[in-house]
């Protein structure tokens, strides 16, 4: 397979070569942190003189075309020092990179500015997120969420109160690609969608993309996220320790083999069942119940030589809630548990100063199971309903500097999906002719190729153009889908520019989910001849101006998306019926999802504006989005067009970053973090009236009984009360202390710092003899604790 996509490589690049004889050779290379050897995503490589550069890939490897001659080129990367070098090209070469962290926020003004230059780049609705910005932006509890992080840019919103799941350009949650080291998670959510399964501490990297998708990605509608983990330590031995409200947390990373071979490893476990059970058993000391949630991430990092490297990672987390009973001859059980395994290798090997190649192999797993169980001697009852999604992956990609104009990527992907949609297991002693076995399995193949082209037609226009064919099968249904992409910019000066962007893009899963919050009772399907893909179209116009000398980066982007066969449960439907069939002996029942769910399409547009200021004592972000998310589904609401539950109007976020003092040997140093969020209240559907109706009978009525009248209730359109407007004011103090032996960090963070009663739901309640609405809210003013040791 390797030698087939060099083949392609070759065979794009035999015409464009032929178009020009200037002499020109490659300069190529790493480029890493100084001292952990820890490469840099996204460094930009830059030679001002003819005004191109490139950025370095996810595996921090850069290749650059430059005619023979003298250079200065520029390497640079947010956050870190920049360094210049003068080299003399006289034939290819190869030059590794180090690049020094700035230690404080007066170096951090020094760095690059080019860096924060969004109108330069072709890539439009892409968001970049760093571990420091995401550890200082305050939290419910103080846990730091890499997705919450993420509902504060503009076309990004959250579903609900205390939320974790996105929604992106009127997409739901289950059109997000999330990948964590090229793995796909399947449900990126804690303790019910509060928290996100991603542990900041083990987090090198995070990218969001909301449109103009490279041909790279594919398999969703609306969004990838893409979180690369540490690679570790090659130098020092390092750790990080954590103690929260509702978790304690560990990182450790550090060299196994100096420069060679590094680890790092980081664990977080909640503590909501040690101290809930003390509680419990003071009710009913024959009780215990609890619940808690934990993460562990593992990776290795292993240079061979120059030219070969392997990288071996994993993360395993789980929820879990129970609650049992026990007196001496009874024993019962009950409760729900759900969780994600994923493991990923890969070889990264540099086959040439132009040729780049990466091999994965990857691996995930989801599942939910929920469970009851009896004791009485002699006799035994136990039931288990369980469903889950396994992927086995592989997957191959080539970065190829054609020439100095053009950049390619050509990779392949294949990936084999096992769905088990229900697992019903049901055992009694008693009546052993009802015991059940039955597993509903059904398996299907995802593939996609694609090849890129980023081309930098001339110092005003930069296009990136790809195409991705997609294939899936799944019960004798076949499906074939070309998807071009594109994305270009065109320079107005050397600070502005406009853009623009294209996608069509296929899913080939469903998410059967009635309620929209990322629950694990959600269940993950394929599509199949009944139920076809989804499909999506993306068209995207941007304007992007920098004011490097201010550090103040102004986008504006507009959007129009049309998805077609996104589906929903139909009235009155039940996931827990689903894929059952012959449950008990002499009833027929025959339900498969398909019966349960219709299609229908979704239609969003908006406006998208987003100010950012990157560097300084005070620094942060102002995002505003304006966006309307149409629905119409031919069995619902009488077949016409009603608002999405997660439609917005208006959605505002400030975020600020103040470095009030900076540290010296007597005095901590203190950062204070500001969040201010505003959204137009969700779309909901509430009762309208009630009125008695008439029962008609097929029968003749004796008058002797009287007539039956039937209570019944006009919900009106779909979705057509809004809830009141959700607002609230969070904000963190951190105490930052030099030590001896590292830091200590002290973060008090306080959570809704106003009090604001935001909706959660509304429900009726009858009072002095009428119906009135009543709201009720989750969280109030929610402060927390937590200290940090780094060393």
């Amino acid at each position: 397979m390797p030698k087939t996509l060099l083949w392609m490589l070759l065979a794009c690049s035999f015409h464009l070569t032929s178009l020009g004889q200037t002499k020109t050779f490659t300069l190529s290379g790493f480029i890493r942190e100084t001292g952990s050897r820890e490469t840099l995503i996204g460094a930009n490589v830059y030679v001002d003189s003819l005004k191109t550069g490139t950025v370095s890939n996810a595996y921090g490897f850069y290749a650059l075309h430059l005619p023979a001659g003298k250079h200065t080129i520029r390497f640079s990367y947010v956050g870190y020092r920049s360094q210049e070098i003068l080299l003399e090209l006289n034939d290819n070469l190869e030059r590794d990179i180090q690049l020094s962290a700035a230690a404080d926020l007066k170096e951090v003004v020094i760095t690059d500015d080019r860096l924060q230059r969004q109108a330069e780049s072709a890539q439009m609705s892409r968001i970049e997120l760093t571990p420091q910005q995401i550890k200082e932006v305050p939290t419910i509890f103080g846990e730091k969420d890499v997705l919450k992080a993420l509902q504060l840019m503009p076309g990004v919103q959250s579903g609900n109160e205390g939320q974790s799941g996105l929604y992106v350009r009127g997409g739901g949650p289950d059109q997000n690609l999330i990948l964590l080291d090229e793995a796909t998670v399947y449900n990126a959510s804690h303790l019910f969608g509060f928290f996100s399964v991603f542990n900041g501490d083990a987090i090198k990297n995070v990218s969001l993309i909301k449109g103009g998708f490279p041909a790279r990605y594919g398999g969703r509608l609306s969004s990838v996220i893409d979180i690369s983990m540490k690679d570790g330590d090659k130098s020092d031995f390092k750790g990080e320790a954590g103690i929260g409200l509702i978790s304690s947390k560990l990182m450790l990373e550090g060299p196994i083999i100096k420069d060679k071979l590094s680890f790092v490893v980081s664990g977080r476990r909640t503590y909501v069942d040690a101290l809930v059970a003390p509680v419990v058993q003071l009710q009913d000391p024959n009780t215990t119940a609890g619940y808690y949630f934990y993460d562990f991430n593992a990776k290795l990092n292993y240079d061979i030589d120059r030219k070969n490297r392997l990288f071996l990672s994993g993360y395993f987390g789980k929820d879990r809630f129970y609650a049992n009973y026990q007196e001496p001859d009874y024993f019962s059980r009950n409760g729900m548990e759900w969780g994600n395994r994923t493991g990923t290798l890969r070889w990264n090997h540099q086959y040439s100063n132009k040729l780049f190649f990466n091999t994965s192999l990857i691996y995930s797993n989801y599942e939910f199971a929920t469970f009851s169980g009896e004791v009485f001697p002699p006799d035994t009852f136990n039931l288990r309903y369980s469903s889950s999604i396994r992927d086995i992956g592989i997957k191959f990609d080539a970065d190829y500097a054609l020439s100095q104009r053009h950049q390619l990527k050509i990779g392949l992907q294949t990936t084999r999906h096992i769905f088990i949609p229900t697992a019903f297991v049901l055992k009694n002693t008693d009546f052993p002719e009802f015991n059940i076995d039955r597993v509903s399995q059904e398996l299907s193949l995802e593939s996609g190729l694609y090849v890129e082209d980023l081309w930098q037609v001339n110092e005003r226009i930069e296009l990136n153009t790809g195409l991705r064919l997609s294939q899936f099968y799944a019960e004798g249904e076949n499906y074939w889908r070309l998807e071009p992409r594109f994305s270009g910019r065109y320079m107005l000066s050397d600070v502005s520019s406009v853009k623009a962007a294209f996608s069509l893009m296929n899913q080939y899963m469903h998410l059967l989910s009635n309620t929209g919050i990322g629950l694990p009772t959600d269940l993950w399907v394929p599509a199949n001849s009944v139920i076809g893909p989804q499909r999506s179209m993306q068209i995207a116009l941007g304007y992007a101006h920098d004011l490097p000398k201010k550090s103040l980066t102004f986008t504006a982007e507009s959007f129009y998306k049309q998805s077609r066969d996104v589906i929903t449960y139909r009235p009155g439907a039940n996931f827990l019926l689903t894929g059952i069939d012959g449950l008990f002996n002499g009833d027929v029942i025959d339900i498969k999802w398909e019966q349960q769910v219709t299609t229908g399409t979704a239609t969003s547009y908006g406006l998208e504006l987003l100010l950012q200021k990157h560097k300084g004592r005070f620094n942060g972000w102002i995002g505003y989005t304006l966006s309307k998310i149409d629905w119409l589904f031919p069995e619902i609401n009488a077949g016409r067009p009603f608002p999405a539950r997660y439609d917005r109007r208006h959605d505002l976020s400030v975020v600020t970053f103040y470095e009030l003092r900076k540290a010296s040997e007597k005095k901590s140093a203190i950062k204070l973090s500001t969040v201010f969020v505003y959204g137009t209240g969700n779309a909901v559907t509430l009762p309208q009236a009630t009125f008695d109706a008439p029962y008609v009978s097929p029968e003749p009525v004796n008058v002797f009984f009287g007539f039956f009248n039937y209570s019944m209730t006009d919900y009106g359109p779909m979705n057509s009360y809004r809830m009141p407007a959700y607002h609230r004011l969070d904000f963190s103090v951190q105490w930052i202390k030099p030590k001896s032996w590292g830091e200590r960090v002290l973060e008090l963070s306080v959570y809704n710092a106003y009090n604001r009663a935001n909706p959660w739901f509304l429900d009726r309640s009858f009072r002095d003899g009428r119906t009135v609405l009543v709201q009720y809210s989750l969280f109030g003013i929610v402060p927390s604790l937590n200290y940090i040791a780094r060393f």
